[in-house]
């Protein structure tokens, strides 16, 4: 059943819609909409969801805007050839700010967390960021930056050695590249 209100609100699947358009698969018990989310209301008495479906190596979008920025800020979802390979990206101002790759790494301000880590942050050219995660070498580090590009320009960094300085299990303090002064713990 579908019905149009003298509010002018429409229902689907519900006689007395509380939002400008809510569909109803089911109630879902006594609950109001939000003033502030009562655009679009999706009910029902289980699992809920809204589906945004694209095809094969493309993108789905969900856009927020303003008449200043019609598309300042949103959440994409790549589909690529392998799901490894699949990123939900949330962007503002226009640009992508974080990323969550298929793999599991998580970038903010980074667009290849990739690229050694877990979980990177990235500044801009000549600031610092921070990568956490699994280095190319043996060590588990936590690695202090400057430069942009493949993370080679290290300043400093936090690590549990494994074989690379022949201390295992430590902890050390180090400069540029192989520490030639370090404290090791």
């Amino acid at each position: 059943q579908m019905v149009i209100d003298l509010d002018g609100d429409v229902g689907i699947g519900i006689a007395a819609p509380e939002a400008t358009l809510h569909v109803q698969t089911a109630t879902a018990g006594t609950v109001t909409p939000s003033t502030e989310g009562d655009d679009l209301v999706v009910e029902s008495s289980g699992h809920t969801g809204i589906s945004i479906l694209s095809a094969d190596d493309n993108n789905g979008y969900l856009y927020f805007g303003c008449p200043d920025a019609a598309a300042n800020s949103y959440i994409q979802v790549g589909h690529n050839a392998t799901p490894a390979d699949t990123a939900m990206i949330f962007g503002m101002a226009g640009a992508e700010k974080m990323r969550l790759e298929g793999n599991g790494n998580f970038g903010i301000g980074e667009s290849d967390p990739g690229n050694g880590g877990f979980f990177d942050v990235a500044g801009t050219s000549g600031t610092v960021g921070a990568l956490f995660g699994d280095d190319t070498s043996a060590e588990k580090i936590a690695s202090f930056q400057t430069g942009t590009g493949a993370h080679t320009d290290r300043r400093g960094r936090l690590a549990v050695l494994g074989t690379n300085y022949g201390a295992n299990d430590s902890i050390a303090l180090a400069s540029v590249g192989a520490p030639s002064s370090r404290l090791v713990l």
